[in-house]
């Protein structure tokens, strides 16, 4: 970790769902930044359902100042395909101009954690049991850099 302070929200899209983990960390600390945990695609089968989600995302996330969104990347075949909601989801945010978007692979945030366990549960955070996939992806970005 370096001095500066980072901010990164992880993301897991499941279903019609973003779940968000927002974690502020410097070379001393991790912690939890006040965010809502869930933003839903109610309609993604028109433009206006995709944009509301869009603008609504963005909005939670306009004024933490959040320097990475990083993504969990879901397969695209196969019985744990992720599905049509979840790769809609993941362009709009993509998509977002103020913000720096990546992606990490299951594979990839394995790797990671083999060198580098979370240094903190989940729960010692305030973290909810659902958001547990969003914060590791969080963390494998500040240990990945």
């Amino acid at each position: 970790m370096s001095d500066k302070t980072f901010t990164v929200c992880g993301v897991e899209l499941k279903g019609s769902d973003a779940i968000l983990c927002v974690l502020e960390t410097n070379k001393e600390a991790i912690s939890p930044v006040v965010t809502k945990t869930k933003i839903t695609l109610n309609n993604g089968s028109d433009m206006e359902g995709i944009r509301k989600f869009q603008d609504e995302f963005k909005n939670e996330l306009i004024n933490k100042k959040i320097d990475l969104i990083i993504i969990k990347e879901r397969l695209t075949k196969g019985k744990f395909a992720g599905g049509s909601n979840t790769f809609k989801m993941e362009s709009a945010i993509q998509l977002l101009r103020d913000f720096k978007v990546e992606t990490v692979s299951s594979v990839q945030m394995k790797k990671c954690s083999e060198t580098v366990n979370p240094p903190i549960k989940p729960e010692a955070l305030g973290i909810k049991k659902y958001q547990e996939q969003a914060y590791l992806t969080a963390i494998y970005s500040v240990y990945a850099r």
